[in-house]
Order: structure tokens, then sequence, then C-alpha cells
């Protein structure tokens, strides 16, 4: 073979995987429609996430007011609760009628149900932890707060039978916030691993929640990357855990599916994405702290280390991570990520893709536009409900044709402000 066809053969080579690699980004098609809120018409609800448990969806939302008689939320702020939505017989989502709702003008949506007892006084959802200021907001005499907000929605276990006994994780750091939300010391906290467990029973409507329960206090010590916080999904049975530091460094490590290896407080089989490579543990966890802000970890590795980032993983906000199995419109990046562009607080919807959770990550490019509310902050919180598309069929092409998702909304009405989530499905274009 000449010289002349080596070099013809290699350029096609390496064109071919440029290509590959710079895949488009998924679009869709038309204009994604507002099909109406998901509330609890009783409550106030900030940034809710969903989580298929079996046959019902359960959310997990921030901070929570009760609406009074006149229409307005009152104290106390719940820093978390949960509630359950339902679908149709054929899979779809039950959307109805949602009496009396003052943040949902249409009246329409997922009506949201479960055991928020407010008014009885019951710890949030997600506990505080113990030693830190824990009233139900997490507030302290100083005006500050522990708010133990979720970012992300449980991650839920592959379970040989989903529809009796199911168990789930949530991180969540340990954010000691001032009034004006600013984060105060440390500014990457110690976070915390919850573990949900729900025993389903033939009545799907029971308002009965999962049961929550602190596995760890401190299960990624402060200044290390909070694996688990800004994202998660689970392909293959392997969990992949993504973090985001103070510094806006995201990074990755995955460990089996397992509750035995996600508790383990050793994190024996967790493994970290380091310099393109998955490393096992060694003598320190991936640092999301620059040392000379802070001190050093005893078993952190500083985020100067080159390789703990991974590059174009997200547009810089929140969101959501999940895998879409339908090639029609994710081609070989069926790894995305949708959610909102750092440092805004409009709700326009950004993704980006990859062939892998570890990438190589399209750049992020704009998806669509949401409506903002004309409160403080017109939009955030933005989420995808993969379990909303999963009901209609994992397999089915018309169910893998669409994807929901939702966002925080604020508004003032009379000089009083409210929360609204609304619901929008999208079509993948073709």
């Amino acid at each position: 073979m000449s010289f002349l066809l080596h070099v013809l053969l290699w350029a096609t080579a390496v064109q071919s995987v440029t290509i590959a690699r710079r895949a488009k980004n998924p679009t869709i098609s038309g204009t994604p429609e507002v099909v109406g809120f998901v509330s609890d018409p009783s409550l106030d609800r900030d940034s809710c996430g969903s989580a298929l448990f079996g046959k019902r969806l359960l959310w997990t939302c921030r901070d929570t007011e009760v609406v009074g008689q006149n229409g307005i939320p009152t104290i106390p702020v719940m820093s978390s609760t949960a509630s359950w939505t339902d679908f149709n017989s054929d899979g779809s989502p039950k959307l109805q009628a949602i009496p009396n709702d003052p943040d949902d003008p249409l009246d329409y949506g997922l009506l949201m149900y479960g055991d928020n007892n407010i008014l009885a006084s019951q710890p949030p959802f997600y506990p505080q932890i113990p030693g830190q200021c824990i009233n139900s907001a997490g507030g302290c005499p100083d005006n500050s707060r522990y708010p133990m907000w979720p970012d992300s929605p449980p991650m839920v276990l592959p379970s040989s039978n989903p529809s009796t006994s199911i168990v789930a994780y949530t991180w969540i750091t340990q954010s000691h916030i001032a009034t004006n939300l600013t984060q105060l010391p440390p500014i990457d906290p110690a976070t915390t691993l919850y573990r949900l467990d729900y025993t389903s029973s033939s009545n799907n409507s029971s308002p009965t929640l999962p049961k929550v329960t602190i596995v760890s206090a401190n299960f990624w010590p402060a200044s290390t990357f909070p694996y688990g916080v800004y994202g998660n999904l689970i392909y293959n049975s392997t969990a992949y855990l993504f973090a985001k530091s103070s510094q806006s460094t995201i990074s990755l490590a995955r460990v089996p599916a397992t509750s035995s290896a996600i508790e383990d407080p050793t994190h024996a089989q967790y493994e970290f994405f380091i310099n393109n490579t998955w490393l096992p543990l060694s003598s320190s966890l991936p640092s999301s702290s620059n040392s000379s802000n802070s001190s050093t970890p005893s078993d952190g590795l500083p985020i100067t280390t080159p390789g703990a980032s991974l590059p174009n993983a997200s547009a810089g906000g929140q969101g959501t991570y999940f895998y879409s199995p339908f090639p029609a419109h994710t081609s070989s990046h069926p790894f995305l990520w949708i959610g909102q562009p750092a440092n805004t607080s409009v709700p326009n919807f950004w993704i980006t893709s990859a062939p892998s959770p570890e990438g190589p990550w399209n750049v992020p490019s704009e998806l669509f536009r949401a409506e903002a509310g004309n409160g403080t902050f017109g939009g955030y919180s933005l989420q995808v409900h993969p379990g909303l598309s999963q009901m209609e069929g994992e397999e089915e092409e018309e169910g893998g044709k669409e994807v929901w998702v939702t966002y925080t909304r604020t508004d003032s009405i009379d000089g009083v402000g409210y929360y609204a989530t609304p619901l929008i499905r999208a079509e993948w274009a073709s």
C-alpha cells in the first residue's frame, strides 16, 4: 500500500471520528405546549423534580407553604416536601382539573397529593442534620438557613419488583445561606446521603410517602465534589453521579447501582473520571475547592489536578441528566442533559448530548424558551421528567417522541408572591 493511500485512509478515519464527536444535539419539532400545571392547590411550592416510583411519579420540592383560605401562602415554611401524581390506564400522564388553584389560571394539569401535614409541624421530607438549625425551614437565630434543598430528584435503584418495594437515594449539600441567598463558609460544604424506602400496596392512590432516613450526614466531606447532587442516572446497572463545585467545575463518579455499594462509607466501589480514565478510590477523593482558598482535606484532591472536570457536560445551571433510548432523535448520543444556562433567571431550556456519561459532551445549544413570570426570578429550576415518557412505553416509538419538562415560575399578584410549576410537552424532531 502506498504512502499516499495510508495518508488518505488515516485522514478519512480522523474525519469520521471528528464527525461522530460533533454530532448535533437533538432538537424539537414545532412549538412546545404548556398542557397545564403541576400542583397541590393547598400548597405553594418551589423547585419540584420527579422520579418514577412503580406506577406513580414521586415529586420532591423545596420550600413549601400552606395556602390559606384567602389564597395567600402562609407560614410555616417547610424546606422540602413530596407528593404523588398518577397515570391513566394507558400510561399517559393523568391530566385533570385542579380545583381552586390560585397558581393555575388553566385549572388543569397534574394533581399532586400526599401526606404533607405541614400544619402539624412534622419534619421536612428530607430531615435536617442534627446539630444544625433544625426548625422546619432550617432557619437560624441570625436569619441564616441550612435549608437542605434537593437539587435533583431521587435516584431510584433497579428492582426486580418495583410495584412492591422501592429504594432510592438523594444527595444534598449542607449549604448555609444568608438572607440574600449567598453561600456562607464553607463554600463547598459536606454532602448528606439520604435513603428513601417505599413499600407499595394494592392501593396505588395511597397518600403515604416514602420513608426517608439519613445514611451519612457527611457522606462526601467538605471541600470534595458533591457527587450525585448536580444530577444522576442509572445505565446498565451502574449509577453515574454528577457533581458541580463552587467554581462551576463539573465532575463525574460511578458506582454499582446497589445499596451496599452506594452506602459504603469507605467509597470502595466508587470510581472517578479523571484525566479521561476511571480511577478507583486511592488516598483521596476529588476535591472541589482550591487549596489556596481553603485547607486541603486529607482525603481530597485539589481542583487544580488536571482532568477532574467534564467539559460541556451542562450549560452551567440546574437541569436533568437522563438516558434516552430512542435513536430516531438521539442517534449516537443517547445521554442527554437539559437545563438552564448559568447565572440566569429566565426559563430558557438548553441541551447537550454525549455517546456516554463521561462524554465527550457536545457544546450546549438552546432548545427552546418558555414564558417567564413577573416575579423577581422569572423562571428557574428547569427539570426534565423522563418518567412521564417511560410509562407510555419505554420501547414505544410514540412515547419516545415526547419530552416533558417543568420549571419554577414566580409571579406577583396584588403584591403577593406565588410559585407555579408549568408542565410543558415537546416533541423530538425526527
